[in-house]
């Protein structure tokens, strides 16, 4: 949690700037900002009782360097855009109920100061990267199905970055996501293979008969000419009406 001590130090007066400190206190860690006040960005959520998952759109908001959402009952998998928040120093999402693994894109976090999942259901190999691996091992306490430095459990060669029990805000797991996700995809595919089997038979049905019945196809081309020789008539007669019409509403009276 971010705490704020105020040291406020300045000189009114309206023909001259005043200087203003503030240290912040984020776990633990004494931060001190002078000049640099007003680019501070803080978002702190923490122990407010929060459910369902984290909004994607928390993402976009780029310009935090401390985001606390600690102490929550959130669910699902950590936004794999977190890492897209490159200016971050502090992420808290401690006590929490999130599972599934942690996304690659923490790796790209390189300002990463304060990090903290512990007690949560994450699963899966730790991502590597410079900031990751240098956290103490109670950033990540409480997820015993993580692993991979600096963790002590190894990862075997084969793990998935995926807990098959990972649950998400609607209580399916991963395993059932996936076995949906295969139905579908086998059920789309399905559907594409008989149009295209729709397609050859009927083409071939069609033009085959077309080809080995004599009859057949003169009777498709005359109808055809017919047809043509139909719309040509029926166009061309339209026209004619039309341009009578309008001769007779520009020509001038007697």
């Amino acid at each position: 949690m971010a705490t704020v001590d105020d040291e406020r130090s300045y000189i009114y007066d309206p023909y001259i700037t005043y200087l203003e400190h503030l240290t912040l206190t984020i776990k633990g860690n004494q931060l001190r900002y002078g000049q640099t006040l007003h680019f501070i960005r803080l978002l702190d959520l923490s122990s407010n009782l929060l459910t369902e998952e984290i909004p994607l759109q928390i993402t976009e908001l780029v310009e935090l360097i401390a985001l606390n959402l600690s102490r929550n009952q959130l669910v699902g998998s950590i936004p794999y855009g977190i890492g897209e928040m490159h200016d971050l120093e502090s992420l808290d999402f401690s006590r929490n109920h999130l599972s599934c693994a942690l996304p690659a894109s923490l790796a790209h976090l390189s300002f990463l100061s304060q990090f903290d999942v512990s007690y949560n259901n994450l699963s899966g190999k730790v991502p590597i990267g410079v900031q990751l691996q240098s956290f103490d091992m109670s950033s990540y306490e409480g997820n015993p199905h993580l692993c991979g430095t600096p963790l002590i459990e190894e990862c075997s060669t084969n793990i998935s970055l995926e807990d098959m029990h990972c649950i998400d805000s609607e209580g399916s797991s991963n395993r059932e996501r996936q076995n949906d996700e295969h139905e579908d995809n086998m059920g789309i595919n399905a559907f594409y293979i008989s149009m295209v089997i729709g397609f050859i038979t009927g083409f071939w049905v069609f033009w085959g008969s077309l080809f080995l019945i004599t009859p057949w196809r003169h009777a498709y081309f005359h109808f055809l000419s017919s047809t043509h020789d139909w719309i040509y008539v029926t166009i061309v007669v339209a026209f004619a009406k039309l341009w009578r019409k309008f001769q007779g509403q520009v020509s001038p009276g007697p």
